[in-house]
């Protein structure tokens, strides 16, 4: 009764963001892929992303039942409220439904879970899957059944089509696996189904390597991920190993917490479950699995992850590619409180709660950021309302990367679209009359530092003469202020520059094309 009424109000949160919002570029990068005329263009489309191709392929069938953000994001709602409740039932199974419940609060209300079961991204397919493999690897294990262990193969097939990160899961829970089943001997059905899910698994990455990372090369795949995650792999000449292990390992757990001193203090409390598990005479659970074993299902996925990140071949820390981790570091931590509970329900419960209300009610920010208040739909509404009343279709407007993608989407009006994320050089659109000028996926969004070259790059692209009119649009992710606050407030060559501005993060402002920049 009381996990379904859990389940159920994590449903509501969910859905409720979900319909508030208007899309991220990640978002309508997917939907693009997406919405394409044929599954073959579907098919090419999903080549460029840097992500395997099932959301894109599910997406290309949803959209048949509208392109709102609402009906669009459905499926992540609906896959992470189900998360919810499997992982319920597999923390049970492992620890008692008390240490479940527990569990099952925090998967339910953390920030940074719901905003991810609330976008169209693949975290909550990933998610969705990973946690029904370990599902029914336990109950296989513990049924000595190959149907069950069946399931598990598939669910872990699914996950390695949703992210790459799946493919850390795998290793983590082969070695686990192999451990249970030299221990317990199931039978040479169970064994061999769970042989040929290996199989499986290992011809799913041959694929995905040759048909998608391959075509990227380890560069340009590896590239955007240095942007804002080059803290995440370990550099000899500026990190010690100790350090690196430790600060990754509590920035994982701030971000999976939304809080930097919550999660920091959860790090220390999962520590703490990990040697609780390891002192027990006899774990707590209603599968056979001994205490050594259950501390290595949940800290060799860490492990793994961290070392990937010691060889520069994965992050590791506080970011969402790494979120499956957020399956055992909740399992850990919901275990642990409810043992320094004194294995009161009740006082576990409180706890959770007031952890969880605290990481929503201070929730430390990331970067790249927007707040919710400036990502509202009425925003992007006021914003295209400006453009079709404003800005003449002769003149042009001049956009970064992500703004292209969001404008591509809304503007086009959903008509489908194509943008090379990875090829150098301009991207023109044409939307209901309106050229649209995008940036490459080199220059994100704008920043003084990169708008500058930018734009004497476009006015030169486009043949503009001088007086022609550019409208410059910024919308989405910030690392930093607008850029138009940014060159009105630090040059002085846009001092009269009049932005129009809805929210903090949708700015428009006019350029004439031989406006004077400042010398660099």
């Amino acid at each position: 009764m009381a996990a379904g009424l859990i389940v159920t109000a994590a449903f509501l949160v969910r859905l409720k963001l979900a319909s508030e919002t208007f899309l991220n570029a990640d978002e309508a990068l997917h939907f693009m892929a997406a919405n394409q005329s044929s599954w073959k263009l579907t098919y090419q489309a999903s080549l460029t992303l840097s992500h395997p191709p099932l959301l894109v392929f599910l997406l290309h069938v949803w959209r048949g039942f509208g392109t709102s953000e609402i009906i669009l994001r459905l499926p992540s709602v609906l896959a992470g409220t189900a998360f919810c409740l499997v992982f319920f039932r597999w923390l049970s199974d492992l620890f008692g439904s008390q240490t479940g419940l527990i569990g099952l609060m925090f998967a339910g209300f953390l920030p940074p879970i719901i905003a991810l079961s609330a976008e169209i991204r693949q975290y909550s397919l990933l998610l969705l899957f990973a946690i029904c493999t370990l599902y029914f690897l336990e109950r296989a294990l513990a049924r000595n059944s190959a149907r069950e262990m069946l399931l598990s193969s598939i669910c872990l097939w699914l996950a390695m089509l949703s992210h790459y990160s799946a493919v850390l899961l795998a290793a983590a829970l082969g070695i686990y696996a192999l451990l249970r089943m030299f221990r317990q001997r199931p039978s040479r059905a169970v064994t061999g189904v769970w042989a040929a899910g290996q199989i499986g698994a290992l011809f799913i990455c041959f694929i995905l390597y040759f048909t998608y990372i391959a075509a990227f090369g380890r560069s340009a795949f590896h590239g955007w991920m240095d942007v804002y995650l080059h803290n995440s792999y370990f550099d000899p000449s500026r990190h010690n190993a100790l350090v690196f292990v430790v600060t990754r390992s509590a920035s994982l757990f701030q971000y999976v917490l939304g809080d930097n001193v919550i999660g920091t203090l959860m790090l220390l409390v999962f520590i703490a479950g990990i040697v609780m598990v390891l002192r027990d005479r006899e774990p707590e659970t209603l599968v056979r699995v001994s205490k050594g074993q259950l501390a290595i299902l949940l800290v060799l996925p860490f492990a793994i992850n961290c070392a990937l990140a010691f060889f520069d071949i994965y992050p590791y820390g506080g970011t969402r590619h790494c979120v499956f981790l957020a399956i055992f570091a909740i399992a850990g931590v919901s275990l642990a409180l409810y043992r320094m509970a004194g294995q009161r329900l009740w006082r576990g419960i409180g706890a959770a709660a007031l952890i969880i209300m605290i990481c929503n009610l201070l929730p430390s920010h990331r970067l790249p950021y927007i707040a919710r208040t400036d990502q509202q739909r009425g925003h992007m509404q006021q914003a295209l309302a400006f453009i079709r009343q404003q800005i003449p279709r002769s003149q042009i407007l001049f956009a970064d990367n992500q703004t292209s993608l969001l404008l591509g989407h809304y503007l086009c009006e959903q008509r489908p679209f194509f943008i090379n994320e990875w090829a150098q050089g301009f991207n023109t659109l044409q939307c209901n009359g309106y050229r649209i000028a995008g940036t490459d996926g080199r220059v994100f969004t704008f920043i003084p530092s990169n708008f500058f070259a930018s734009w004497s790059e476009m006015v030169h692209r486009y043949n503009l003469a001088p007086g022609d009119s550019v409208w410059v649009l910024q919308a989405g992710w910030l690392w930093e202020d607008p850029v138009a606050s940014q060159l009105k407030g630090k040059y002085s060559e846009f001092r009269d520059l009049d932005p129009h501005s809805f929210g903090r993060n949708i700015t428009i402002f006019r350029l004439a094309a031989d406006h004077a920049m400042p010398a660099r």
